[in-house]
């Protein structure tokens, strides 16, 4: 249900932005720092990794993904000799342990500001932060991560965009209704290849904002279905990583087009060792296409650069569904909790 919610909390994610535009554009705008520092935990910090290319992109600052653990323990190597930083911080939930802990490390270091991006009003990143924007549209009863995902991406490519001058404010209307379309259209695509059980391991390939992409959907299938899966930068897993491909495998690329004169010999490859390909992106060549084994082709309505908004439903349908094949609960799985805690966070 929290999959298939996405366009309506997507809808009225934007609705409220919307009437708080003026405000926000006001508040702490991305090019007045020496940098942009974004962080989070699990999926919160595959959201971030999506997000920076968004951010620098369009307002033209140096911006990177940090782990929250990284900035906890090794602060100094994140912040610059002079200048401030704008730190964003993503938490689902809000208490996130490691995230509290290393924006507070932050702020007592005289970091800059924090802007929080949560979906639960009144927890303690919320009381933390000097601006707070809650999408309590993205609250979800599930302890993994789907629809609050899309939510908090998309407020944070408005934000990027409303700070660098709005021109991409079309854009937003327009994603809720490509998700929407897709899952009618792909969802039972995506199950009758999760339910293939011939299938034993998943490689996600991603570069750019792709790669962020590419990280979740390794995390979901690990999440939901504890299957195998990896992630890797698209060119960078020739070097390598391409040793554990066999005949049990599904690669996943997420096509980008600075890289798409590159595909057809990696698809070759991963081919000749016996792999199967699923193809994901907008506008996709014939000759690639005769190549992979499946794809699913968005049209151009909405850029690339914030393509992985509409395109990460599918992943998660995928990992949802192998889940169910593999008889786990994919709301509850095993081992896995909803906020995750450590000592010495005393929120």
């Amino acid at each position: 249900q929290e999959i298939q919610d996405q366009p309506r909390a997507c809808r009225a994610a934007l609705q409220r932005l919307d009437g708080q535009r003026e405000q926000l554009a006001r508040r702490y705008p991305f090019h007045r720092y020496e940098q942009v520092l974004l962080t989070g935990c699990g999926s919160s910090l595959n959201l971030g990794m999506i997000a920076q290319h968004m951010i620098a992109k369009l307002n033209g600052v140096s911006c990177r993904a940090v782990p929250a653990s990284e900035l906890l323990l090794y602060p100094r190597t994140y912040l610059p000799g002079r200048g401030k930083t704008l730190v964003l911080a993503i938490s689902r939930t809000g208490e996130t342990s490691e995230t509290l802990l290393a924006v507070r490390k932050l702020k007592r270091q005289g970091a800059g500001e924090l802007i929080a991006f949560t979906c639960y009003d009144d927890k303690a990143l919320v009381r933390l932060a000097d601006l707070s924007l809650v999408f309590s549209e993205g609250e979800e009863h599930s302890v993994v991560m789907t629809k609050a995902f899309t939510v908090l991406l998309l407020g944070i490519a408005y934000l990027a965009d409303l700070h660098a001058g709005g021109a991409n404010a079309s854009q937003w209307t327009k994603i809720p209704a490509v998700i929407e379309e897709s899952l009618r259209q792909n969802g039972e695509r995506m199950r009758r290849l999760a339910q293939d059980d011939s299938l034993t391991q998943f490689i996600f390939l991603g570069t750019g904002p792709r790669y962020g992409l590419a990280r979740e959907s390794m995390l979901k299938i690990q999440e939901m279905a504890a299957d195998r899966a990896e992630a890797h930068q698209t060119l960078e897993f020739r070097h390598g990583h391409k040793a554990i491909l066999n005949h049990k495998t599904l690669v996943v690329i997420f096509s980008s087009k600075a890289e798409r004169s590159y595909l057809n010999r990696l698809s070759q490859e991963i081919k000749q060792a016996g792999a199967r390909i699923l193809l994901l992106g907008s506008s996709l060549p014939d000759d690639l296409l005769s190549v992979v084994d499946d794809s699913v082709t968005f049209g151009g309505r909405v850029k690339e650069l914030f393509g992985p908004i509409y395109l990460i439903h599918l992943m998660q349908l995928l990992a949802f569904w192998r889940a169910i094949l593999a008889g786990r609960n994919p709301d509850q799985p095993e081992l896995i909790n909803r906020v995750v805690t450590l000592p010495g966070d005393h929120a």
